[in-house]
């Protein structure tokens, strides 16, 4: 992995060949660099802080940037191999470090690291520099434990674009804990179908899956990481696309929520 002095421009995606397009994964100008770390390099060095290393552990889920295919493992490990670190807020339990970075903002300084710091500071005894911890720390306590794996909220029946912006939807099933939403029963087939339309109406899968806004549980039906791990997409004939969490099960099923009638009606008449 690229070697760069602590608080030194920022320079390591910008010397990568993106071609003549607008990238949007640059880093801001200005941005310095913090734990790019290397044999070759002498680095400060003392206690270890939990308090930093759980921050970056968040930090890494919540302010991820510029995703790579490849695996950098750590330079001063015996076995130069993937790193993995426990750490209960992921949704897989631990968090895999390597192949990304993590990029923080304090007093209008945009600092970017590779997520490989937080194992460097927990198990090398890297000190960053006292700027970057506070901005860490700043972020962490901003984010929240739950920032990362509870999805998006949405009003029912609201509109917009879906991730790429490539298409309008109706949002339905967009849960949150600070809002009130209708709950009652249901028609007795609207599960039956829901579960049905997972193999055939499912998109944008991801790798990772989220925890129940409601409830933070991770719901045993799909495995011990929970029920978030795509949407469903249905056709609605008076309009776009509805667009629902796979999540809405059970939403329904655990908080009794009562999804909009037109929605209801769109799913039935898939059946």
């Amino acid at each position: 992995m690229a070697v760069y002095p602590d608080l030194s421009p920022y320079v390591y995606w910008d010397r990568l060949d993106q071609g003549d397009e607008v990238d949007p994964e640059a880093a801001p100008p200005g941005t310095l660099n913090v734990g790019w770390l290397g044999r070759e390099q002498p680095f400060p060095q003392g206690p270890v802080d939990p308090e930093l290393t759980h921050a970056l552990l968040r930090l890494s889920m919540t302010h991820h940037v510029r995703q790579m295919r490849g695996m950098h493992g750590c330079p001063f490990c015996p076995v130069h191999d993937h790193v993995r670190v426990p750490f209960a807020e992921s949704p897989k339990d631990s968090c895999l470090l390597g192949s990304a970075e993590i990029q923080v903002e304090g007093d209008g300084t945009t600092y970017a690291a590779p997520n490989l710091v937080a194992h460097y500071v927990a198990d090398h005894g890297y000190q960053p520099p006292a700027e970057f911890v506070r901005a860490v720390l700043a972020a962490s306590a901003k984010a929240g434990p739950w920032a990362a794996l509870v999805p998006a909220a949405h009003p029912d029946l609201s509109t917009g674009h879906d991730y790429d912006d490539e298409l309008d939807l109706t949002w339905v099933g967009w849960l949150s804990p600070d809002s009130d939403f209708p709950t009652g029963p249901v028609d007795a087939d609207l599960v039956a179908t829901l579960q049905l339309l997972r193999e055939t109406h499912e998109t944008c899968r991801t790798n990772g899956s989220f925890a129940c806004p409601i409830c933070h549980h991770r719901t045993e039906r799909d495995g011990p990481h929970g029920s978030g791990m795509a949407d469903l997409t249905i056709p609605n004939p008076n309009g776009t696309p509805f667009r629902a969490p796979r999540m809405i099960i059970h939403f329904i099923e655990a908080h009794r929520y009562r999804p909009p009638a037109e929605f209801v009606a769109a799913v039935l008449a898939l059946k």
